[in-house]
Order: structure tokens, then C-alpha cells, then sequence
């Protein structure tokens, strides 16, 4: 099993820090550590990958998370949290059953990977939309090459 910075003829999704929720949703110790600038969140990384290819290859909105910190031993410790108010909204279900409305925010690589898949599946059924061209075949035609 290869992790996905090394895996070959995938696609990584990485998660920025980006989301609909106030700009006042930071309270208490939690820290935004990227303010308005559009970096991957602290759950997403940059890297490289197989022959120095630079991973992720795709970012999406992820939700934002805050920062924490602390003093161990060793040194300062940085580290991110989900906190309430911070986050992309998505359905959940209830654990009591019946109702359909509830909504719980939640941030990472997850939500980016969920949001491109969507956006790749409208494209999709998009290109599947377009009327073939006369003399073609699903993009097979009957000019020979150059």
C-alpha cells in the first residue's frame, strides 16, 4: 500500500483553509493561523510525491480550523482543532431518526475530496450532454491523423 504523495495515476485532494462561517467565529485561546490568505488548513499538507511532483494535486475548500498551542519539553507544539462556528456545513443524521434538518460543521481533507468528486461528476455529465459531431464516435473520428 503506497500513501497517496507516492500512489501513481491518482489525483490528491488537498483542503484549504476556506469556508462560509463568520469572521468573528474564532473566539477563546483558538487562533485562525491564515487569517484571509488561501493556504491547505493545518488537517492538509503539501508535498511531494513520486519524481518530485508536487502533492496535492488539486485543493477545494476544506474548512477552516484553528490553532493551538502549547509548551511541552520537547518544544512549542502547534496543532489544529475543530471549533464550534468554524467549518463547512453538511447534513448529519439524526440520532433520534425522522428528522432530515440537522446540520453540523466539520473541516479536513474529507470535505475537499467529497466537493471535488461533486464538481467532477457535473462535469461529467455535462460533457455527456454534448451531441456527438457528425462523422464521430465519442470522440473517435474519421479524419486521419497528422
Amino acid at each position: 500500500m503506497l500513501s497517496p504523495a507516492q500512489s501513481c495515476n491518482s489525483l490528491t485532494v488537498g483542503a484549504l483553509h476556506s469556508d462560509f462561517a463568520g469572521p468573528g467565529a474564532f473566539t477563546g485561546a483558538a487562533i485562525d493561523p491564515f487569517g484571509t490568505l488561501r493556504m491547505t488548513n493545518l488537517g492538509s499538507r503539501l508535498g511531494t510525491g513520486i519524481g518530485g511532483s508536487i502533492k496535492p494535486d488539486l485543493v477545494m475548500p476544506g474548512g477552516r480550523q484553528a490553532a493551538r498551542a502549547r509548551v511541552t519539553p520537547s518544544g512549542l507544539e502547534v496543532f489544529s482543532q475543530e471549533i464550534e462556528g468554524v467549518g463547512q456545513r453538511a447534513a448529519i443524521p439524526d440520532t433520534r431518526g425522522g428528522r432530515r434538518d440537522r446540520t453540523q460543521r466539520s473541516s479536513g481533507t474529507s470535505n475537499a475530496a467529497a466537493l471535488a468528486t461533486r464538481d467532477a461528476i457535473r462535469i461529467a455529465e455535462a460533457l455527456d450532454d454534448i451531441p456527438p459531431v457528425t462523422g464521430e464516435v465519442r470522440g473517435v473520428t474519421d479524419r486521419p491523423g497528422p
